[in-house]
């Protein structure tokens, strides 16, 4: 997520999400979060678990967003990540990234990250590799929106994200994309129930993991 987006909620937003992996026995993930907006900037705070009963991470995120002009915005999230293995000790490590976010017009949204700038010692660098991304997201027309994401390690491309929403109806909308390196695509629906509740139903399909299922929802608050 770039960080740099909260400062363009225009409410206070609560965020479940949780999934399961059905190739994989006891490997599941899932997420809580919430937005604060607040005047030319906004909060984002959230909890996260991915992995299994043999090996896990725990984090903890807190972010930042600044409105720059109205069509720039700069971010920063921290993170804590808490690992446990079975096979070895359990580790506590400290992270962070940079997000930017800038209107080209009325139809383009560029978007830039900077994960893990710091590198603070060996054992951090082994699993929190300093990456780049790079984003744009192009608004089709009112009903059709187009995303495209680029990460890089050391100005290399590692893995390049591609992604769609239309909506079909003024409450229901189709999600697709693909990504490589990991090979995987994925696709979705998502359902307004009203203008307070957002539902997010996807899977998966992942070269090494398969078939995962996926279940989000949306509070918006006033």
């Amino acid at each position: 997520m770039n960080p740099s987006g909260f400062s363009r909620i225009k409410g206070k937003l609560l965020e479940l999400e949780t999934y399961n992996y059905f190739f994989v026995k006891d490997l599941y993930a899932g997420f809580v979060s919430y937005q604060q907006p607040l005047k030319n900037s906004g909060l984002g705070i959230s909890l996260a678990f991915e992995g299994s009963p043999e090996f896990n991470d725990f984090s903890l995120v807190g972010s930042y967003s600044r409105q720059l002009s109205q069509k720039a915005h700069l971010g920063v999230a921290v993170y804590y990540i808490h690992g446990f293995r079975t096979f070895s000790t359990e580790s506590n490590q400290l992270a962070c990234s940079v997000g930017f976010l800038a209107y080209l017009g009325s139809r383009v949204l560029l978007g830039f990250v900077f994960q893990n700038p710091l590198q603070f010692d060996t054992e951090f660098q082994r699993f929190n590799k300093s990456i780049y991304k790079l984003g744009l997201c192009y608004l089709v027309n009112k009903f059709t929106e187009m995303n495209l994401e680029c990460h890089l390690n050391n100005l290399t491309a590692t893995s390049i994200h591609i992604g769609f929403r239309y909506d079909i109806l003024a409450r229901l909308g189709l999600l697709g994309g693909y990504q490589t390196n990991p090979s995987s695509y994925s696709f979705g629906l998502i359902v307004k129930l009203n203008n307070s509740i957002k539902i997010t139903s996807s899977f998966e399909k992942h070269l090494l993991l398969g078939w995962s299922p996926s279940l989000g929802v949306k509070f918006y608050f006033e």
